[in-house]
């Protein structure tokens, strides 16, 4: 394992901020003080301090054991505190349980038998499983939507998956569920956990981030209900085929002129392509979910990408990145986390339109799309105001460290 740099830029939405999309939820985190501080910041800062609380564990609790017996009674004092009372506690260790081996599976049924109005369930915070199937983002969700069961079959009800921001009802998406009679569940919208609950009775699992892939498979095998994978992308091709999908495995018809639609992205990528007159461009995959996917489409409409910066390359984007290698060899591979990345920004980069913060960050530009997991842009309609978004940044001037900081990251 070598070093790790951390950029102001890099932290994304951070497991507090995901937590918090469960309505009528709050947080109790089992963990040494040092711990807590990361957890702590990010929920001052995001404004959900109140969603969180802590019981702190000191070197006597570790060493004897005796921590565990202690929960219970905290946990009654904290119910008692809150007003009002949540409908779920989600617990969370730390990587000190890595050791101690505490049987929190075991503490939240006692917890619920002691508690019956409340829902308890244990999410293990474990950031050197990062990169895994374990990541704590993958089995966050996994855990949220282990809440869910199956009362009855609404054929007439879709989920989204994995999408920390609304799509809108309005949206090209939205518009398709609503002309063909169905209801969009997702849990971005969810005002109450009732509400979060009545998406165990979908028809559909549709999932938008990789982090929700193991969610989905669990709930397939817990109550049924099939899933499919839609990464969230840009490519027109990849498009296509999810609304073939959709329609095909719902019996639904496409409401819209398909080929308008990608006619109107087609002119959208062009025109982009002449604001941009062959400026370099960089895209952060903290930005978009699918770094080198865009960065094919961009190419193969004669917008110069020069620069990627990435995490490693993930199975699904493995076509994308064996296009880029072929076609453009001169193409720059970053990775952010790698312990040189402190000095990324002495490079010469040259005028640089940036996708994402980081990129911003270390090429030095000023020309910013400020975007975080794709903020939502989804469909065609979410690709041409990705266009609109990198016309805006090019003849928009934006301070890097301002928009860091309004980004809320806690590294």
């Amino acid at each position: 394992m070598t070093l790790h740099y951390e950029s102001p830029a890099h932290g994304g939405w951070g497991l507090v901020r995901m937590a918090a999309l469960l309505p009528q939820s709050h947080m109790l985190f089992v963990v040494p003080p040092a711990c807590g501080r990361h957890s702590a910041l990010g929920a001052v800062t995001n404004g959900i301090k109140d969603r969180v609380s802590y019981y702190f564990l000191t070197e006597e609790d570790i060493v004897s054991g005796s921590y565990v017996d202690r929960i219970f009674p905290a946990v009654g004092q904290m119910l008692k505190m809150l007003t009002p009372k949540p409908k779920v506690i989600l617990l969370f260790g730390g990587c000190i349980d890595d050791l101690l081996g505490t049987d929190f599976p075991e503490v939240t049924k006692t917890l619920e038998k002691a508690h019956p109005d409340v829902r308890f369930i244990y999410c293990h915070m474990d950031p050197i499983q990062l990169g895994t199937k374990k990541a704590p983002g993958i089995t966050l969700f996994e855990n949220i939507y282990s809440l869910l069961d199956k009362k009855t079959n609404l054929k007439n009800q879709v989920n989204l998956l994995g999408n920390n921001i609304r799509i809108m009802p309005g949206s090209e998406l939205g518009q398709f569920f609503k002309s063909n009679g169905i209801t969009l569940k997702q849990l971005p919208e969810c005002p109450s956990f009732g509400e979060f609950l009545d998406m165990g009775n979908s028809c559909l699992n549709i999932v938008l981030s990789v982090r929700c892939i193991q969610a989905a498979i669990m709930l397939e095998k817990k109550t049924g209900t099939p899933y499919m994978t839609f990464l969230n992308s840009y490519d027109a091709h990849d498009i296509r085929n999810f609304y073939a999908g959709v329609c095909s495995d719902l019996g639904l018809k496409f409401p819209f002129d398909m080929q308008k639609l990608e006619q109107d992205y087609e002119n959208a990528l062009n025109h982009t392509a002449k604001v941009l007159n062959g400026m370099n461009v960089a895209i952060d995959g903290q930005a978009v979910m699918r770094p080198f996917s865009l960065a094919r489409v961009l190419c193969r409409h004669g917008i110069n990408v020069t620069l990627v910066i990435a995490d490693g390359i993930p199975a699904f984007e493995k076509d994308a990145f064996d296009w880029l290698m072929e076609h453009r060899p001169d193409l720059e591979i970053l990775d952010p986390l790698h312990h040189l990345a402190a000095k990324y920004a002495e490079h010469e980069y040259g005028q640089t339109l940036c996708i994402g913060t980081e990129a911003a960050l270390i090429t030095g530009s000023d020309k910013i799309v400020n975007l975080q997991e794709d903020n939502g842009l989804v469909c065609f309609d979410g690709a041409i105001e990705l266009c609109s978004l990198i016309e805006e940044a090019c003849n928009t001037s934006r301070n890097v460290m301002n928009l860091i900081k309004e980004a809320n990251l806690v590294v």
